[in-house]
Parts: structure tokens; C-alpha cells; sequence
């Protein structure tokens, strides 16, 4: 059972992001549009090109079959589970328009007091920046692999990285250096760079050591937003 409900909801996880990258969203077309296939039998044919509701539709059955097969009580969070599934219904509901199912689903997953959010008293800066307490669904990626990938995207020529001259002038105030918080989420010694070059490019923190292994798919942070912004008052 639980191999099936997590087959499932890794079937509508991907078709939903896969219709959110390749179809217009239903805001700005509405749900009867062209979009993508929702392959859901193993066939050599191609299968038909569904509609943005239709796919929307057959996300939510999965998704709604594979509760009734996990346990609300697996809290293994680099695996999806009940809490997984719950968040990803947040985020397809709001998607759809459903503001009411939405924030249902987003606040039984911040009323089960499951997932804290990062608490500066307990903050470990040495492995606690993907705050991984927070992740309702992680993957596990090889840092080998994905400390490559990273300085590629941060460091090259155009450089998606944080300057050393940037940082401080947007962490140093006041108290120093040391009192900005985030000035821990950077650097230059991490960024794989010639730090004595002023204007060089770091890399964050978190994409580099034991933290990178985690890499988050879905996070308690996104329920506290999609409840906010389905609220009425």
C-alpha cells in the first residue's frame, strides 16, 4: 500500500509540474485548453493530450487515492507521505482557483504542529540552511554531483552568485557582520572562487557540506503563504 500511494503521488507530482511548464496556467486560459498527455497505462502508443482540467483532474485522483494508502504517522521526509500529498494538494487547489480546498489542506498540514518552522534559538548554521525541519517532501541529491552543478550556474560569466562587495554591503549594518543573520548564508570560502578578488562570486552556503543532500521539493513555508493568501479576513 505504501509503495502504491507513493507511486501515485510521484505520478500526479510530475504531470502537475509538467502541465505547469508546458501549458498555460488556468488563470490565464482557463481549464478547457489543450495541454499535456496524463500517461497512466503503460503502453507503446502515444497517449491523447488532455485538457488543463482534465489533467488537474486525474492529479487530484491520485492524489486523493495514494491518503488513503500512506500513513498520516510517516514523517520520512525524503520520501513523500500523507503530510507530502496534503501539501501538494495545497498548491494544485490553488492552482485550479479553488481558494476553499486550497486552504483546507494548507492548514491541516500547519495544524498538525508536524513541521516547525526555523526557530533562531536551535538554528545550527553548520546544518541547518536547507532548514530541513521545515521540508514536508525532499530529495536526496549527491552532493558530488550537485556541487558541480551549482558553482556552474553561480560562478560562470553571467554569474548568478553573490559578490563578496554585494554581501557586505547588504549584510553589514549596524552591529556588523555578525549581526545579520543571513550574512551566514554566504560564503566566499564555500564558493569555489579566489575570495581575494573583491567583486568575486560566492555561492550560497547551503548549496555546499552535508546540507546538500537535501534538496526540497515541497516546504511548510509554502502552506503558510497559500493560507494567507486564500484567506478571506
Amino acid at each position: 500500500n505504501t509503495i502504491k500511494g507513493e507511486a501515485l503521488a510521484l505520478r500526479a507530482y510530475i504531470h502537475f509540474d509538467l502541465l505547469r511548464m508546458f501549458a498555460p496556467s488556468p488563470a490565464a486560459a482557463g481549464t478547457n485548453v489543450s495541454a499535456i498527455p496524463y500517461v497512466a497505462v503503460l503502453s507503446p502508443y502515444a497517449t491523447q493530450v488532455s485538457t488543463t482540467g482534465a489533467v488537474l483532474d486525474q492529479c487530484l485522483a491520485d492524489l486523493q487515492k495514494s491518503l488513503s494508502l500512506l500513513s498520516n504517522t510517516d514523517l520520512v521526509t525524503s520520501k513523500i507521505t500523507y503530510w507530502g500529498v496534503k501539501g501538494l494538494l495545497a498548491r494544485l487547489y490553488l492552482y485550479k482557483g479553488d481558494l476553499t480546498n486550497a486552504q483546507a489542506n494548507a492548514l491541516e498540514v500547519i495544524n498538525s504542529n508536524k513541521f516547525p518552522l526555523f526557530d533562531n534559538s536551535s538554528f545550527n548554521v553548520a546544518n541547518d540552511l536547507m532548514f530541513p525541519k521545515e521540508h514536508l517532501f525532499s530529495l536526496y541529491s549527491y552532493s558530488t554531483i550537485s556541487n558541480g552543478y551549482y558553482k556552474t550556474v553561480l560562478n560562470t560569466n553571467p554569474p548568478l552568485g553573490f559578490s563578496v562587495l554585494n554581501q557586505t554591503a547588504l549584510f553589514v549594518t549596524g552591529s556588523g557582520a555578525t549581526g545579520d543573520r543571513r550574512r551566514a548564508f554566504v560564503d566566499p570560502a564555500t564558493g569555489g572562487v579566489n575570495i581575494s578578488i573583491t567583486n568575486a562570486n560566492v555561492s550560497p552556503r547551503k548549496f555546499y557540506g552535508a546540507y546538500t543532500n537535501a534538496l526540497p521539493m515541497i516546504r511548510m513555508t509554502e502552506m503558510y503563504y497559500i493560507a494567507a493568501e486564500c484567506a478571506t479576513a
